[in-house]
């Protein structure tokens, strides 16, 4: 199927199509599914939409399939998705999360991060066990008094950032429960990107070199990013600046240490060494960028 470029389904276009769509924090956002359908066909590109259904139908049609998911179910749309429509019937009640690829890598950085995501892009919905439902339909309405009542916005945005984890936390529950995760076997090259992703997300300062990783794995740096390509489409190299972009983006935004300071906590061996590596990534200084992070997010 041909997608042309204006029906790329974008994290911005998604703000403009969804009414009354609220930023939570960068890379995340949240709103009731709309009462009428979406019908459209576009390539999703760069998000991760999962939808959480309280009651009522939600009928969608992915990739060509038909789905129907029903009161405890969860909607998943991957990057790479051609999604065509969403159609809500008997009073369909659906919360969404949308998520960056950055944003979705932070929120799993603590789970097991390969099965997780293989499981989502296998699965376009999932049930799950009726507690993991409760409990995230129960943080999902914590959410929701949090952006309506709350005036301090940063504060407000940290708050459910947390809780956005938490969700993530319960759908990995569910989903290990369900025994989702367990029925993909692993491969041997599965089981080393698994473990290259569990190395990198712990890891309090990313290691930037690629054979740092491959030593610990007893293999070759060139076999690592052969086995990242394999499964993910990137290679090594590729997750490894991912993981530090978001560290630095973080930093810059959140912190208020100096830019020395954040270079020296991130592992750069000066700062103009940070700075270079920053204007290349980014394009624009440290502090520039720090200054363009604070401004989006008032």
């Amino acid at each position: 199927m041909s997608i042309a470029s204006d029906n790329i389904l974008t994290f911005e276009k998604l703000r403009s199509i969804i009414p009354d769509t609220n930023i939570l924090v960068d890379g995340l956002l949240f709103a009731r599914f709309p009462a009428t359908s979406m019908d459209c066909t576009m390539l999703n590109d760069e998000v991760m939409i999962v939808g959480f259904i309280e009651s009522g139908i939600l009928r969608c049609v992915i990739n060509g399939s038909s789905y129907e998911a029903h009161p405890g179910d969860v909607v998943v749309v991957n990057p790479g998705d051609i999604t065509e429509s969403f159609t809500p019937h008997d009073s369909c009640t659906c919360y969404l999360f949308i998520c960056s690829v950055n944003r979705t890598i932070e929120l799993v950085r603590e789970l097991d991060f390969y099965r997780l995501i293989h499981t989502l892009r296998s699965n376009h919905v999932i049930r799950l066990p009726h507690e993991s439902h409760v409990n995230i339909l129960a943080i999902i309405s914590v959410i929701e008094r949090i952006i309506t009542k709350r005036d301090d916005r940063e504060l407000a945005s940290l708050s459910c950032l947390h809780l956005a984890e938490a969700i993530t936390c319960e759908l990995y529950v569910g989903i290990t429960a369900l025994n989702y995760i367990n029925a993909i076997p692993i491969s041997r090259p599965e089981a080393i990107y698994r473990k290259f992703i569990e190395l990198l997300s712990k890891s309090p300062v990313r290691e930037r070199d690629v054979k740092w990783y491959a030593d610990r794995l007893c293999i070759s740096s060139k076999y690592l990013s052969k086995v990242c390509n394999i499964c993910s489409g990137r290679s090594a190299s590729d997750w490894i600046r991912e993981y530090v972009m978001y560290d630095i983006r973080s930093h810059l935004k959140n912190s208020s240490l100096s830019i020395k300071e954040v270079a020296n906590r991130l592992g750069f061996s000066s700062l103009t060494f940070f700075g270079k590596s920053v204007r290349r990534w980014f394009g624009v200084s440290p502090t520039e960028l720090r200054a363009l992070l604070r401004k989006q997010h008032k």
